[in-house]
């Protein structure tokens, strides 16, 4: 009973989170960062290095993902948008996650995850084209990781993940 009771409002959740970053999605004007990340994702690759490294504030990680994107999503203002929005979706899951492989956290990982989904600058963040969400996600993941130490420690796998994750 309270895995279920733990499943249903970890869907509601998630459900209320994805509404709110999806439901204003259209509203807002690409501008700022975000017409930068689009300029970036649409440059060749040389050039993007190059306007990547002057812009000091963010890894590039973020704009290589925008690029493998772009094909698939388009580059209007949704399409650039999309990978912001799957991240800081995916964030908000992978918080409710730590309730599941950590059931000791449950309750934490709900009240986590009902901070996350409800918090104004992470929903705007979740809506534009910047790389925040991502790095929210990588964070996210990182907890995550940490959480499952002792029952995977052993594995070579385990710390490749995390190395890859901290990198």
């Amino acid at each position: 009973p309270r895995w279920r009771v733990f499943v249903a409002l970890a869907f509601l959740i998630l459900l209320t989170g994805s509404w709110l970053r999806l439901r204003r999605l259209q509203e807002e004007s690409v501008d700022g960062d975000e017409l930068f990340s689009r300029r970036v994702a649409l440059t060749e690759m040389s050039k993007a290095m190059v306007e990547i490294e002057q812009d000091l504030v963010h890894p590039p990680l973020y704009y290589f993902l925008l690029k493998a994107t772009l094909p698939l999503t388009g580059t209007g203002a949704s399409g650039i948008r999309v990978l912001s929005l799957i991240a800081g979706i995916a964030s908000i899951a992978v918080v409710l996650l730590w309730g599941v492989l950590a059931p000791e956290f449950r309750g934490a990982a709900l009240l986590a995850g009902t901070l996350l989904a409800l918090n104004g600058p992470d929903i705007y963040y979740s809506q534009e084209a910047r790389s925040y969400a991502l790095y929210g996600l990588l964070a996210s993941l990182l907890i995550l990781w940490a959480l499952v130490l002792e029952r995977h420690e052993h594995r070579i796998v385990y710390w490749v993940l995390g190395a890859s994750l901290m990198t």
